[in-house]
């Protein structure tokens, strides 16, 4: 909580941005890369919180995976710091290279096709050099999870953190 706000002053606020939206400027985030989404939410909004939350192995990993991606490869390339709390940095990277390389996960672990080869090789030169950090922050507790983030953050400029999963 950045102060305290009388009614009047959230009033004109809230009046301000209601307005600036049916006028057709309506505040703009970090877009998704999901029309729909963003059209919902406005793209990601400095210092909001968005809860994704869902049953186990409904894709809530691919989709913010997919997200991260999205904005990663954007015109703002937006500066990421992505926290797993179920998969470590090698596990993260490899679903990024398949979703980046449009391929699956099997060809990596099974037989890959010369193929594949290639179009992973071309996903690693474009996400090589992108701003963003992996954190895998498995079996932290919730303190410890909270002032390591702090501290990367205090010393590395972040425009959006992903927690994937605290279990």
């Amino acid at each position: 909580m950045t102060g305290f706000f009388t009614a009047q002053e959230a009033l004109q606020t809230t009046f301000q941005t209601i307005m600036d939206s049916i006028s057709g400027n309506p505040p703009q985030g970090i877009p998704s890369g999901y029309p729909e989404l963003d059209s919902i939410f406005g793209g990601f909004q400095k210092g909001k919180l968005l809860v994704l939350s869902s049953r186990p192995s409904i894709g809530k990993t691919a989709l913010t995976l997919n997200i991260v991606r999205n904005m990663l490869k954007s015109e703002t390339s937006s500066r990421i710091l992505y926290c797993s709390g179920e998969l470590d940095e090698t596990e993260v990277m490899a679903r990024l290279l398949c979703l980046e390389a449009q391929i699956s996960i099997m060809e990596i672990i099974d037989e890959m096709k010369p193929a594949s080869a290639k179009k992973l090789a071309d996903a690693v030169a474009r996400l090589k050099g992108l701003p963003l950090w992996i954190h895998p922050c498995c079996g932290a507790n919730v303190s410890d999870f909270a002032g390591q983030i702090h501290d990367f953050s205090s010393s590395h400029p972040i425009d959006l953190i992903v927690i994937d999963s605290l279990g």
